[in-house]
């Protein structure tokens, strides 16, 4: 993700934003948690550890300790295909989530889950969605 998008988050979250935290507690809290997160998440994540609150669309940005996955989050079985997609942001109190669905280390999906049995996929680059954050774009609230 690049450093300019992330500092155009950083201004746009103001002190709604968390302090970022170092890559060791990061790879730490994955590793205990069993979650893989793409590179570029990671990257974000040392500058800013999500949102302290709603921002003024009610979109809440889950720091790395809340990440949780769609089979934590729903009681999904192990073996359900959306089970492992980690959710990172909610929208107005569990209206809806948005996950990360990692393909292989280079590679995932990021989409808006509107209920425990689907994922709407919208982009697979971090910089982009944040673009689509930044600009409030409708395609954010497209799930049907």
């Amino acid at each position: 993700m690049e450093v300019a998008v992330i500092k155009r988050l950083i201004n746009h979250w103001g002190k709604n934003g968390r302090k970022g935290i170092l890559e060791e507690s990061i790879n730490e809290i994955l590793n205990k948690r069993k979650i893989v997160l793409p590179k570029d998440f990671k990257v974000l994540y040392e500058h800013v550890d999500g949102t302290k609150d709603q921002d003024k669309e009610a979109f809440l940005f889950f720091k790395v300790e809340d990440l949780l996955t769609m089979k934590e989050k729903f009681g999904l079985e192990k073996n359900d295909l959306l089970a492992e997609i980690i959710i990172f942001a909610d929208y107005m109190v569990d209206c809806w989530w948005y996950g990360i669905k990692v393909k292989d280390d280079n590679r995932y999906e990021i989409g808006i889950i509107p209920d425990p049995s689907r994922f709407v996929k919208i982009t697979d680059s971090l910089s982009e969605f944040t673009e689509l954050y930044l600009k409030d774009s409708p395609i954010l609230y497209e799930y049907k």
